[in-house]
């Protein structure tokens, strides 16, 4: 099932995008198995994500073109990794504009409200995370698992890198949710995996200044 919202989003100069954010992977509530054996924490890198990542288990990575509100392709990789009844999931899709680090606040509001609202939960927490090496935003909400049996936590951190907008994600059963695993799971996230994610972001230096030996001018 694809879940998505939509909201308007203001570009820097001035117009106006109607933009679909997806987090088909994200926090899709569903019922893993929880006979599945221990595996191993192992890093994955994803050259085409952009990064990498450690995981308990094996990561299937999938990538589909959707057709936004304004009527573009927007291809949208996601990553999922079930292990022991706990799902964790990365979402990367191409932003169609810039979003300045004042707009990212009303940007990351705008995707929680839609998430919350889709998978008819209750929002827990949020806050801005500042020493993860990028600035990002976490959410943490509770909403019922799809046959409405048991109810889900989900936390999900959301970036904004290279032009491309992240979501990573860690659903489990509130009972029994794994605090330490997660904590793991979103200190190993970093930017790379094989591809160059930092052009879109750098901004060009001070120019080189050449030394010139001292002495009377010639």
């Amino acid at each position: 099932m694809c879940a998505q919202a939509v909201f308007m989003l203001t570009a820097a100069n001035g117009t106006e995008c109607m933009f679909l954010t997806l987090c088909l992977a994200g926090s899709l509530l569903v019922q893993t198995p929880s006979g599945a054996s221990s595996s191993p924490w192992r890093t994955f890198a994803s050259p085409k994500g952009g990064y990498t990542v450690s995981l308990p288990g094996e990561a299937v990575e999938d990538e589909k073109e959707v057709v936004s509100p304004n009527g573009k392709q927007v291809p949208v990789r996601t990553m999922i990794c079930d292990a022991e009844g706990v799902r964790y999931s990365i979402v990367r899709v191409p932003l169609p504009v810039v979003i300045g680090f004042d707009e990212r606040t009303k940007f990351f509001k705008g995707n929680i409200d839609g998430m919350v609202k889709r998978d008819k939960g209750k929002l827990v927490a949020e806050k801005a995370i500042t020493d993860v090496g990028q600035p990002c935003h976490e959410v943490t909400y509770v909403a019922p698992r799809d046959d409405g049996r048991v109810t889900m936590l989900v936390r999900t951190r959301m970036y904004i890198f290279g032009g491309n907008y992240y979501t990573q994600t860690i659903t489990g059963p509130k009972d029994a949710f794994p605090a330490s695993a997660a904590t793991q799971y979103f200190q190993s996230f970093r930017f790379g995996g094989g591809q160059d994610t930092t052009k879109a972001n750098t901004k060009p230096g001070p120019p080189t200044v050449k030394s010139r030996p001292s002495g009377p001018d010639r």
